[in-house]
This record gives C-alpha cells, sequence and structure tokens, in this order.
C-alpha cells in the first residue's frame, strides 16, 4: 500500500527520537537538584500538551479533505452479507442497524441480515420496523428453542 507524502515519512525515526527525548526529560530531574526539578516535568507537559492538540487539530482539518481525495473503484468492490445475531437486544438493535445501514459502501454490494433467536423482548417488532425502513435489511426470526446453537 502506498503512503501519501508526508503522513508516514520516517515515522519509525520520528517515534525513536520522540521516546528518546520522553525518557530524558523523566530521567533530568534525577540530576538536578530539588529547587530545579519541577521545570523538566513543566517543560515536558507543555510539549506534550502543545503536540497532542497539534495531532488533534490536525486531524480534523484534514479529515475534509481526505474524503474528496479518496476516490473509490467501486467496480472493484466485492459485494458483502453482514450477518449479526440478535436475542433480547432491544436496547442496541437499532442503533446497530441504523450505524449499518449508514456504512459508505455502495447500497447494491452490501447486504444486511439480522437473525433473531427468539428474543422475549422487543427486539423482534423493532426488527420488522427496521426492515421497513431499510429494503437492504433481511431479518429472519428463529424460535428460541431451534437447534443448531445460537446463530
Amino acid at each position: 500500500m502506498a503512503s501519501t507524502p508526508g503522513s508516514g515519512d520516517h515515522r519509525r525515526v520520528k517515534s525513536a527520537a520522540f521516546l528518546f527525548a520522553c525518557g530524558c526529560a523523566g530521567a533530568a530531574p534525577h540530576w538536578l537538584d530539588p529547587v530545579r526539578s519541577l521545570w523538566p516535568a513543566i517543560s515536558l507537559a507543555m510539549v506534550l500538551g502543545g503536540y497532542g492538540l497539534r495531532t488533534v487539530l490536525r486531524a480534523d482539518l484534514k479529515r475534509g479533505d481526505t474524503a474528496e481525495a479518496f476516490e473509490l473503484d467501486r467496480e472493484g468492490l466485492p459485494s458483502l452479507d453482514v450477518v449479526v445475531a440478535a436475542r433480547d437486544e432491544e436496547g442496541v438493535v437499532t442503533r446497530l442497524v441504523e450505524r449499518l445501514t449508514a456504512l459508505r459502501y455502495p447500497a447494491d454490494r452490501l447486504t444486511t441480515w439480522v437473525i433473531d433467536d427468539g428474543s422475549l423482548d422487543r427486539t423482534p417488532e423493532l426488527l420488522d420496523q427496521l426492515a421497513e425502513r431499510h429494503p437492504r435489511l433481511n431479518v429472519i426470526h428463529r424460535p428460541r428453542n431451534a437447534g443448531g446453537g445460537k446463530s
């Protein structure tokens, strides 16, 4: 896999240098007298905080550009079937199905199957309602005492 310019250039060297600097900053207070031993810790906290803030802000700024720059070859993508076993999942099944149907994958190549394993709560009702809203969602209802183990 090819990397984009600037994304991983000398990543291991940078990581090693950063680790070495952290080690030195952690050992420095032991070499200094007690009056001055607090300054390396404060300096390290400022550097790490600034670096972390820079990393987070940089990722947020780049996130919008990557979606436009990355063009997906839809013809080369395989067809996928996502299979989910659900038994008494009333609290999470709606959110799960909504997230699965919101995946950025070609709709004609993605089919979602949710198998209700004889739920005693409202899971079957919720799945039927979701199947009406999402045409790519297939729901299978199995009795609780069906053989073959869990789906």
